[in-house]
This record gives C-alpha cells, sequence and structure tokens, in this order.
C-alpha cells in the first residue's frame, strides 16, 4: 500500500507549493524594497505581526512538502538497489523533520535557538513511501 500523494497529487502538491514559495518571496523582496527593515527591533516587529506569522509559517510546509516530494522522487526514481530505498527515504524523512525543527526554534525565538530543537520525529516511518 502507498502512502503519501503519488503520481498526479504529488505533481499537484509541488507545483502549488512551488507557485506559494515564488509569490512569497516576491512579496517579502516588495516588502523590503518599499519598507526597509533597519534593526533587529524593525526585523521582529515584522515578523510579529499576526498575518505574516501565518504566511512564514505556510512557506516552510509548502517549503517541506515541495522539498520532500521532490527528493523523494529523485530516490524512487535513482536509488539503487531498490531495497535500500525505504531506508533512504527514512533518512531523507528525518533531514526533513531536523529542517523545520530548527526552522521553527530560528523563526519562533526571533534567531535564538528554542530549546528543545532536537526533539525527535516519531512519525518519520509512517511517511515513508513504499
Amino acid at each position: 500500500m502507498k502512502r503519501g500523494p503519488t503520481g498526479l497529487p504529488a505533481w499537484l502538491v509541488q507545483r502549488a507549493s512551488a507557485v506559494y514559495l515564488l509569490l512569497f518571496l516576491v512579496f517579502v523582496l516588495a516588502s523590503f524594497a518599499l519598507a526597509p527593515v533597519h534593526s533587529q527591533a524593525e526585523w521582529l516587529q515584522w515578523l510579529a505581526r499576526p498575518g505574516m506569522r501565518l504566511a512564514l509559517a505556510v512557506f516552510f510546509a509548502a517549503l517541506l512538502a515541495h522539498m520532500w516530494v521532490g527528493l523523494r522522487d529523485v530516490l524512487l526514481d535513482y536509488a539503487q538497489p531498490v531495497r535500500i530505498r525505504p531506508y533512504l527515504l527514512i533518512g531523507l524523512a528525518a533531514g526533513l523533520c531536523c529542517f523545520a525543527h530548527v526552522a521553527r526554534g530560528e523563526v519562533s525565538d526571533g534567531g535564538a535557538m528554542a530549546p528543545g530543537w532536537a526533539v525527535p520525529c516519531t512519525a518519520v516511518a509512517s511517511m515513508v513511501n513504499h
């Protein structure tokens, strides 16, 4: 039984996440061009707005989804022998979980690493597509 998006749903996840990533980056660049941030206090104030926090959370979710689908497809297409693919996918999922924890710590603490950033992901095995 396959878990996670494959085929057309995976393609749609990757395209939709790419569109959001592009739109968010254009928004951020336009925001900085129109109202430059000159200090850490201004940066933290900019990040503290509820709409910005939500947009940034969606950005990281889209980034993780985009990375998962793309790297999973590469591993499933090119990793040989076939029996090592599940282990590579578990490693990929663990790496993406670590990236998510570190990024969450960086954003939620305003640049300082939040305690507990190394909390292990218990759902790694369920993310693997057999």
